[in-house]
């Protein structure tokens, strides 16, 4: 589970054809055409990170294994729904496209997954030039990303073999070359810099363009990685009920107060207000601030005390 989250995580850095500025930012336009220049442009993680699509990537990582850190185990057998919810619990394990690249070992090199991961993605975006959809491009990034990723008619078309007749991307031998796992484990960016960052970002004219506005819209859009398990018929008899809150208690973004119509802005405060709850209590501010603006404000229940 933890290599697809990872590979997940991924997913993000991707290209497109299509100039940046024909589209709005927080759309899956905008985030693809600035995937395709800091993909190509960075020469270090660090370089790719500061750009808008690695604010993004490095929160929507987090906000996919927040979302997918569900409480799961097997039913008990004596459970007089025990039928009932083994059904159910099935249909959550497989919650995640089955059909994602599966690195088995974290040595696999980063530049095999990179072109694995960008191989995978031009395959959704053949489909979509195929199927006439180019409209997805104008879309939310919250709204589609994750088609990439769970079960579907995206998934399902992984299951068949495919040979692209183009290399679909381009990717700085920099990135390809780099040791990825252990410069994510060494965060190199504190939680006290991330206050700093968002500060100011939250100054500027459109806060959806900056680092900090792209890590939020991340966090949020990883978060929404098991919307769709809330897309069910509810259950029919006795168990009816219990069902219905197991599932009620797997709605991440309800039990965090945050919704498809909730600004990055709003985050952004949020985690001001948080940072700043830390300072007052001595807390160390020294900390990863990986994935921090969304997941520190969200994660912990800030935007529920608006």
């Amino acid at each position: 589970m933890i290599i697809r989250l990872f590979v997940a995580m991924l997913f993000a850095m991707t290209i497109s054809s299509y100039a940046r500025a024909a589209y709005e930012p927080g759309t899956m336009g905008y985030l693809y055409a600035d995937c395709a220049a800091a993909l190509e442009n960075s020469k270090t993680p660090k370089e790719f990170l500061n750009t808008y699509c690695g604010g993004f990537v490095e929160g929507y990582g987090m906000g996919v294994l927040v979302s997918n850190n569900l409480p799961l185990g097997e039913p008990n057998e004596k459970d007089p729904c025990y039928a009932e919810k083994k059904k159910e619990y099935k249909r959550i394990e497989a919650r995640l496209c089955k059909n994602l690249p599966d690195y088995r070992s974290m040595e696999t090199p980063p530049g095999v997954v990179f072109r694995t991961v960008a191989e995978t993605v031009f395959r959704w975006q053949e489909q979509m030039k195929t199927s006439k959809n180019m409209a997805v491009f104008k879309k939310p990034v919250e709204q589609e990303i994750n088609n990439i990723i769970t079960p579907g008619k995206f998934c399902d078309s992984l299951a068949k073999s495919y040979a692209p007749q183009n290399e679909p991307f381009k990717i700085n031998p920099g990135l390809l070359e780099a040791n990825w796992y252990a410069f994510v484990k060494s965060a190199p960016v504190t939680l006290a810099e991330k206050y700093e960052e968002c500060k100011t970002d939250l100054k500027k004219g459109s806060f959806a363009r900056t680092h900090c506005g792209a890590g939020i819209e991340g966090f949020l859009s990883g978060l929404y990685s098991t919307a769709h398990l809330q897309n069910r018929q509810s259950g029919a008899g006795g168990c009816a009920k219990e069902i219905d809150r197991f599932y009620q208690s797997l709605d991440m973004p309800g039990k965090m107060c945050v919704n498809k119509s909730t600004k990055p802005e709003e985050v952004g405060r949020a985690f001001l207000s948080r940072v700043e709850s830390m300072k007052k209590q001595g807390q160390s501010l020294k900390i990863s601030g990986f994935g921090g603006a969304g997941y520190q404000s969200v994660y912990f229940g800030f935007m529920c005390q608006r």
